[in-house]
């Protein structure tokens, strides 16, 4: 509330009673049109913000379903493409095409789409030409299931390709039918960019060709897409293909109830061509050019747009998005648009409501400032009258609106109190004063006995009498310095107790650890010996190992060796037994040519006999019979020779049967051998282990031993730390001394110098043979020390272990 020194001179002059509605109502009314613009503000920016979330939403949806779309048609483009019926029908029209030979494309052109009974866009419905032809017979076959393919997954037609670029089939038989896409006349649209770039692709793959006027289909906006096509064996044997319905597009772009009446969805090409139709009367049709609107601008170059002051296509201000989505290889450009009127209207709604709410709080709040006010003003008068009778000493009357539980009741109960207050005040004053001087000299009594008890004096007690109010006072300050007295003399004994112990185990534990770094260091020299011990027991170990392989070894080269012993002997014998047979052909072939011979004598016989007639005869037979002699004589030598490879043949059986038991002899020998030597190598083995666990074991010692040096190093330091503590702690104790104690002075003793503990550690090593200044001879694990005792203040008694 504004003071009346601040207020300007005419709101002072005004009473309290007109001033008060206005110090209420002129601040409630500037929060209210606050708060009010404030909320304005806010809804205006959610709901800015919820129209962009919405725009993101639907366009976000949109995008979605397209992109739902495409991934539709190319997943179909390729189940259809490698469905072995395609390729089963591929071939048998490009067979049957091929059979029709020269003319064929004229004749199937005329048949079944210039004679084709059904008018212009039901050409489908024409199943067999009844022209005898193969292709015909292929069509009935195949043209049924194709066609419901088509109908069913709503493509406006399908083609099939062979690898020469001849359109084989088409299931509406328009213009391009039977015509080849390489170089004949619809080469360069859209189906034959298509074909050419589907002929290059792998199996699974598929390309698109964007939206163009397509002449066949009487010169539609057609959208192409297509794959390879592959046989059994992998071979490509030509190219599917599907046209797509350009409606289809601006079905899957349809408005949103979101969108309102004005609003559209439609999608641009980079020439800025619309793919899709305006659903308002009037509006842009497939392939109007469009407007050069920025925003139009921006979709064709990529960008994304979101503006609430554009210009829409029908020029008014409109609220527009723009985007580009990546869908495979066509590039397509999205644009929403919402009349700014339309978009806002919940804004001008807001305003509206605001307005009227505003004028409607400040008509309620000057109403009920008003009526407060001149209930206020009332109770504040009466209570004003009462101050004044206070301000001039009457505490007599009671207080008006005292007792009333508000605000102003509660400065009247206060107003009460302060009548009895005021009456007391002066005895107050007096009490206070009396207090005041014996709490000054409670003080200074304290402050001299505590600056005693700080400078170490425990005879500080207070003796005299401090009054009945500060008197425990006085009784707990002198218990507390008694028993601060009691614990310093405590104290004081302990830590001189603990200074002797802790010289004695300070001296006692670097004795401990001059003998532990000796007693590692021999040890540590100990290790090492066995470790080379233990090298070479592995080693003869491992020698060992070598001979019993050596001898083993030479043990399978005898058993082999008796086998090839034993082979050897089979062969001989079947050598003999061989000669045997030999022998028996021999004399069979020595019969042969007695009665060889025999015959030959009687030929010439009969052929004297004969006389010349029967020369010739002679003349044969004499030369039989030279001939059989000649083999009698060759059987002769034959035998001859098999008699004396017989004898050689036992000779070998025999030595080779000698050999075979020195051989026996000598693997005797080897077994015999190879036992002892793999004993001799289990036994080394055995050492081996032994020696090597043994020498885990020293390890494991050295290692501990080690670690008992480190600790008892740790130890001594810690008896050092311990001992210049427990000084420290005397002299703290030291300061205190109690009633009619001089002060104390310390003196902190000494134990015996490190030179003499260290020369009680080396005490006489002349019975080792060598002095403590030589180096420690090579394979000297550990030095004798005989044990001594160390005295520094209580005796304790160190000794090796």
């Amino acid at each position: 509330m504004t003071s009346d020194h601040t207020s300007p001179r005419p709101v002072r002059r005004m009473t309290l009673a007109t001033r008060l509605p206005l110090q209420i109502a002129l601040p409630t009314l500037a929060i209210v049109l606050a708060v009010s613009a404030f909320a304005y503000w806010q809804a205006m920016h959610a709901l800015a913000d919820r129209r962009a979330t919405a725009f993101d939403a639907v366009m976000a949806e949109r995008e979605a379903a397209l992109v739902d779309w495409i991934d539709r048609i190319e997943t179909d483009m390729v189940l259809f493409a490698e469905v072995q019926s395609t390729a089963d029908a591929l071939l048998r029209f490009s067979k049957s095409w091929r059979l029709m030979g020269e003319g064929g494309d004229e004749t199937l052109r005329r048949l079944y789409v210039e004679d084709n009974p059904h008018p212009e866009g039901r050409k489908d419905a024409y199943l067999n030409a009844v022209d005898g032809s193969i292709w015909s017979d292929e069509h009935v076959r195949y043209h049924p299931d194709l066609r419901r393919y088509q109908s069913r997954r709503d493509y406006y037609d399908l083609f099939l390709f062979d690898t020469d670029g001849n359109l084989v089939y088409s299931v509406f038989k328009e213009a391009d039918f039977a015509t080849n896409f390489v170089d004949g006349p619809y080469a360069d649209s859209g189906l034959g960019e298509v074909y050419r770039q589907a002929m290059a692709l792998d199996a699974g793959e598929v390309t698109f060709a964007d939206f163009s006027r397509y002449a066949p289909s009487n010169g539609a906006p057609a959208m192409f897409v297509a794959a390879p096509v592959f046989d059994r064996d992998g071979v490509r044997i030509g190219v599917a293909s599907l046209q797509i319905r350009i409606e289809a597009l601006g079905e899957f772009l349809g408005g949103s109830r979101f969108l309102g009446e004005t609003g559209l969805i439609y999608a641009v090409n980079d020439q800025g061509e619309a793919l899709s139709a305006s659903p308002h009367p009037g509006g842009h049709e497939i392939f109007d050019r469009l407007p050069p609107l920025a925003h139009l601008e921006a979709a064709r170059a990529g960008e994304h747009v979101y503006s609430e002051d554009a210009t829409g296509l029908s020029g008014s201000p409109a609220v527009v998005q723009v985007e580009t989505p990546a869908i495979g290889s066509v590039n397509w450009h999205l644009v929403m648009e919402q009349n700014r009127a339309e978009a806002m209207v919940t804004e001008a709604g807001l305003l509206r409501t605001s307005i009227i709410q505003g004028l409607v709080v400040l008509l309620m709040v000057l109403a009920v400032a008003a009526y407060v006010a001149r209930l206020m003003i009332r109770r504040i008068t009466g209570l004003q009258r009462s101050v004044v009778k206070l301000a001039q000493g009457d505490y007599t009357g009671r207080v008006e609106q005292a007792g009333s539980g508000d605000e102003l009741g509660e400065i009247a109960d206060r107003m009460e109190d302060l009548k009895a207050g005021l009456a007391e005040a002066d005895r107050a004053v007096e009490e206070r004063q009396k207090r005041s001087e014996q709490q000054a000299r409670v003080i200074e009594r304290l402050r001299a006995a505590m600056s005693d008890l700080a400078d170490g004096n425990l005879g500080c007690q207070i003796s005299d009498s401090l009054g009945s109010d500060y008197d425990a006072l006085r009784s707990d300050f002198n218990a507390t310095v008694e028993a601060l007295s009691a614990i310093i003399d405590d104290l004081r004994v302990s830590a001189e107790s603990i200074d002797l112990d802790a010289q004695a185990l300070s001296t006692g534990a670097e004795a401990l650890s001059g003998r532990t770094e000796n007693q590692a260091a021999t040890l540590e020299e100990t290790a090492a010996a066995m470790d080379q011990i233990t090298s070479s027991v592995q080693s003869t170990s491992q020698g060992a190992q070598q001979i019993v392989s050596a001898i083993a070894l030479a043990r399978d080269q005898a058993e082999r060796g008796e086998e090839v012993r034993n082979r050897a002997v089979m062969a001989m014998g079947e050598i003999e037994q061989s000669s045997k047979q030999i022998s028996q052909i021999i004399q069979v072939i020595e019969d042969i040519a007695f009665q060889t011979n025999l015959l030959s004598l009687n030929a010439g016989v009969e052929a004297a006999r004969a006389g010349e007639v029967g020369r010739g005869f002679a003349v044969v037979a004499s030369e039989v019979r030279a001939l059989a002699q000649r083999s009698s004589d060759s059987a002769s030598e034959i035998r001859a020779l098999i008699s004396g490879s017989t004898d050689n043949v036992s000779n070998g059986v025999k030595l080779v049967s000698e050999m075979g038991l020195a051989i026996e002899e000598i693997l005797r020998e080897v077994s015999q051998v190879s036992g002892q030597v793999d004993a001799i190598a289990a036994g080394a083995k055995e050492q081996a282990t032994g020696l090597s666990e043994i020498n885990n074991g020293i390890a494991m010692l050295d290692q501990v031993t080690q670690q008992n040096a480190t600790m008892v190093n740790e130890s001594a330091t810690a008896s050092r730390t311990l001992q210049e503590k427990a000084t420290g702690l005397r002299m703290l104790v030291s300061r205190f001394r109690s009633a009619g104690q001089a002060p104390v002075v310390i003196t902190v003793p000494k134990g015996p110098e490190l030179a003499d503990v260290r020369a009680a550690e080396h005490a006489d090593t002349s019975d080792l043979g060598w002095n403590s200044d030589d180096a420690q001879p090579a394979g000297i694990a550990t030095a004798k020390v005989e044990p001594r005792a160390v005295v520094a203040g209580n005796q304790s008694h160190w000794q090796d272990f």
